[in-house]
């Protein structure tokens, strides 16, 4: 049974033209950037004070669906000043998770190897085209229209500010 497993890896293996990478999507590139990104600092307020420290600052504020006034959550803003970042967590009775995350100093990476202080060629090499780039900011968004990365850059094309949005509907 292994050499039916070998044979066909190498059939299938000299099928494959040399030199064909895989290509990604502009979107699955953007969900593999933002799915590293959680992987790094996590998705929920514990995991992101376990990953940045306490916060310096933390608010919470309650609201209700306007969908359904019954339906209320909770957004968590904490202030992480020693590391250079801002998160917003969402949470309801069912589920928390992160909605936003900001850097703004180069302690922080996002994606594979991104930060403040990165090259636009950086990111670029990690996203792809962005899909709108207007002034010194390149935005991206996943398939659904839902996450926005952006990245606020200098004259010099250098990353100055980073940030990601999830939106919830």
């Amino acid at each position: 049974m292994a050499c039916v497993r070998l044979a066909v890896l190498v059939v299938l293996l000299a099928a494959y033209p040399a030199g064909t990478a895989f290509s990604e999507t502009s979107f699955e590139k953007v969900a593999r950037f933002l799915e590293r990104t959680i992987e790094r600092y996590g998705n929920l307020e514990a995991s992101l004070t376990e990953s940045l420290g306490a916060p310096s600052a933390r608010s919470v504020s309650k609201h209700a669906s306007p969908h359904d006034p019954n339906y209320t959550y909770e957004l968590i803003s904490m202030d992480f000043a020693p590391k250079g970042a801002q998160a917003v967590v969402y949470r309801d009775s069912d589920k928390e998770l992160l909605v936003g995350l900001v850097a703004s100093t180069p302690k922080l990476v996002f994606g594979k190897n991104v930060r403040v202080g990165s090259p636009k060629s950086a990111v670029l090499k990690e996203l792809g085209k962005p899909v709108e780039e207007k002034d010194d900011v390149m935005r991206y968004e996943d398939e659904s229209g839902y996450v926005d990365i952006t990245f606020q850059l200098d004259l010099g094309g250098t990353v100055r500010r980073m940030g990601i949005s999830i939106w919830m509907d």
